[in-house]
Order: structure tokens, then C-alpha cells, then sequence
């Protein structure tokens, strides 16, 4: 229906099975005068009480089930936790590393087999070489950080004295590579991606090599090469996800100088979580865009809303209903997208025209709705904005 004309209102359709409480009227009951929306805000006068700077809240009701939808523009909600990820580390090899410098000589050793849930490591030294190996565990804000570096220093003031440091799995210097085993498990699946990251850099006289196996897939990386990553999706399970990490590092010299190596292998498991029970499906469109993303918390699944490309310093507030429509704000190139069974939530967006405002669908709520934002902007001219519309389907 033209709203251009005078006394134009807009038609009514099947409600939405919700009804404000707080004592909140449906705004869809009875025509508005024309132009609509800058008269709209009159019936936010009505509301005065509700804190124009912070975020309104409004309770609503289904008549099957008496389940929550709070919307708000400013709302702090605690997210769910996902499914703990356990981490522990076994060295299957020896891990030793030895230095000499001249007749002088160190070697220092962990046995194989040995496991560990934080760290291992261990350094050979003696005047002038040093080589030492590190494994750490670190999980923090749902990631999981595997760090496994080797790093070599030798220093001869002498050109008749030979020295040298290298992993080594005996006395003797032998080359060895050292192997650690990194089991990832959760009582639960967690699917996430595994991203895996080598490198490192040497001087004239150091070598290193670095190698990673998850599955059948195998990453390596030696001295003198870029860095190399590599990102794949994995599922971590009770049974767990084995990550298997092989290293070896060697710093030499037999004249006067300096040489030094540092290589490390990063590898860092971030889940994906579940699959958000609420989706966001954009359709028509208009002046500004609205787009969004859903986080599932322990309330129910929180919409993160995003209004980008409007009016800059206006008001925007949402609308939602339950059926489409495609109306033209009179005077603007903007339409209204959904019969408006309900206004709710109160915004501003900042010079660029960003406003940015949260929706919590409760867990027990399935069905769906649309949802579009109008913004308005006071000045000489009262200008009027909207952007596309949203189905959140719930299920």
C-alpha cells in the first residue's frame, strides 16, 4: 500500500504469535498520519521512560510457550563455553641436545616415553655453544597452542678450536631428530581447524628442518625456505587427534666467528563450535545493509546486528513481522520490507552511519520472523533511512 498518501496506514497480516508485555501496544493497530515514519516517532514519546542512551529490553510472549525474546541494542551477555579440549605431550624419541667447544663438552637428555601437559625442555651449554629444545602446551580463550622450537648458539674465538651444537639423541653428536607426540581429546566432538606454522632463520654455518603429521598429512620446512603455513579442518573426539612433530637443529664452526640457529613449529587447534541454531537470511533491499552473526550462549542464541551504509548520528530502531512487503518511504529511495508487528530496540549509529545493536533469541524459542532497521535523522530535514531485510529462522 502508498504510504505517500494522506492518511496512509498499513495493512494488517497473521500476527506474530508474540504480544508485548510491560503494557506495550502492537504499533501496527490503527493508520499513522503521512509521512510515516518521522510521525512514528511520536509513539516513541509515548515510551519516555525508557532511557533514550541505553538499550531497551523488551519482553515478549509466545501463546504456546511462555518463552523469552529480549532484544536490546547495548546487552552483555556471558557466552556458552565449548566442549573442553584436553592437550598432554610424550616425547617418543630421546630428546637430547649437546654442545662442545674444543675438549669441553655438555649433553643433556629427557628419556623417550615421557609424557607432559605443559611443558619439556631441556639445554646443553658450555662456553661458547649452547643448544636448547622446548615443547610447550598453552590453552587459553578455547585455543590450543602447541609450541615446539629448537635453538642453537656457537661462538669460537679461535681458529684452530672447532665448535659445535646440535640436537643429538647420545654424547657423541650424532644427528638425531627429536619427536614429540601431542594428543588432542574431547569427551564430545569438537570440529575446528588446525593451523600448522614453520619457520625459522639461521646464519652461515646452521642448519634446521621441521616436519608436522596429522593423519596422512605431512608439513615440513627447512633452512634456507619461507615460512610455511598450512590451515585443515579436523575433528577432535574421545578417541583423539594425534599431532605429531619431528625437529633437528645444528650450529658449527671450525674458524673464528659467530653462528646461530632458531626454528620453531607453531601449531594452533581453534574450535568452530556447533552449528548456531538461528540463521540469518538477508532478502530485499534498500538504502543501508544489515547484516549480523549468531554466537549460541547458555540464554539462547545471541544476534550480533550490524547496520552499515546509513544515515550517520540517527536513531535507528528495529521492526519485526511476520510477512513480507515492499513499500516506498515517500520522497526517499528506502523501503519498508515487513509489515511491522513490533518496534523494538533503540540505537545510534556514529558519523560513518555504523549503528550496532544485539538481539537474544531464548534457547526454547523455534520459529522464524523478519526483521529490518529504520533510521532516522533529526536536523533541519527529518530524513529517513532503511535497510534490507532479515528472516531469522530458528529451529
Amino acid at each position: 500500500m502508498d504510504l505517500s498518501r494522506s492518511g496512509g496506514e498499513i495493512s494488517t497480516s497473521p500476527p506474530l504469535p508474540w504480544n508485548l508485555c510491560l503494557g506495550l501496544k502492537r504499533l501496527t493497530r490503527g493508520p499513522f498520519p503521512a509521512p510515516f515514519l518521522p510521525d512514528l516517532m511520536t509513539v516513541t514519546d509515548r515510551f519516555s521512560y525508557l532511557p533514550f542512551s541505553l538499550f531497551s529490553s523488551f519482553i515478549l510472549e509466545t501463546k504456546t510457550m511462555k518463552s523469552l525474546l529480549t532484544f536490546g541494542s547495548v546487552l552483555t551477555l556471558g557466552l556458552g563455553l565449548s566442549a573442553q579440549v584436553t592437550t598432554t605431550g610424550m616425547t617418543q624419541t630421546v630428546i637430547g641436545d649437546a654442545a662442545m667447544a674444543g675438549k669441553t663438552s655438555s649433553y643433556r637428555f629427557i628419556k623417550a616415553h615421557v609424557s607432559f601437559k605443559q611443558y619439556a625442555r631441556v639445554a646443553a651449554v658450555v662456553r661458547g655453544a649452547s643448544m636448547g629444545t622446548s615443547a610447550a602446551i598453552l590453552q587459553s580463550h578455547g585455543l590450543t597452542s602447541i609450541r615446539v622450537s629448537e635453538t642453537g648458539h656457537a661462538t669460537s674465538f679461535s681458529s684452530s678450536m672447532k665448535v659445535e651444537a646440535r640436537t643429538s639423541k647420545g654424547p657423541d653428536i650424532t644427528k638425531e631428530p627429536h619427536v614429540f607426540d601431542f594428543k588432542l581429546a574431547s569427551k564430545t566432538t569438537v570440529k575446528g581447524k588446525l593451523t600448522i606454522i614453520l619457520g625459522g632463520r639461521g646464519t652461515t654455518g646452521a642448519l634446521a628442518s621441521l616436519a608436522v603429521k596429522v593423519g596422512s598429512t605431512l608439513v615440513t620446512w627447512k633452512q634456507g625456505m619461507p615460512t610455511v603455513r598450512k590451515t585443515m579442518k579436523v575433528s577432535v573426539g574421545a578417541r583423539g587427534l594425534i599431532v605429531r612433530t619431528s625437529s633437528m637443529a645444528k650450529v658449527s664452526l671450525k674458524t673464528r666467528g659467530r653462528a646461530s640457529i632458531g626454528a620453531g613449529a607453531t601449531i594452533v587447534f581453534e574450535p568452530s563450535g556447533p552449528d548456531s541454531r538461528c540463521k540469518l537470511t538477508p532478502y530485499g533491499r534498500s538504502c543501508a545493509v544489515l547484516s549480523g552473526t549468531v554466537k549460541d550462549t547458555p540464554a539462547g542464541s545471541l544476534l550480533e546486528m550490524t547496520t552499515t551504509r546509513g544515515l550517520p548520528r540517527a536513531l535507528g530502531f528495529t521492526v519485526a513481522g511476520s510477512r513480507k512487503v515492499n513499500i516506498r518511504f515517500p520522497g526517499t529511495r528506502c523501503f519498508l520490507l515487513t509489515d511491522i508487528q513490533l518496534v523494538i530496540g533503540l540505537y545510534h549509529t556514529d558519523s560513518h552511519g555504523v549503528g550496532r545493536h544485539i538481539l537474544l533469541v531464548p534457547h526454547n524459542y523455534k520459529g522464524s520472523f523478519n526483521m529490518q532497521d529504520i533510521l532516522v535523522q533529526f536536523g533541519r530535514e527529518t530524513k529517513v533511512s532503511s535497510t534490507n531485510g532479515v528472516v531469522v529462522t530458528c529451529r
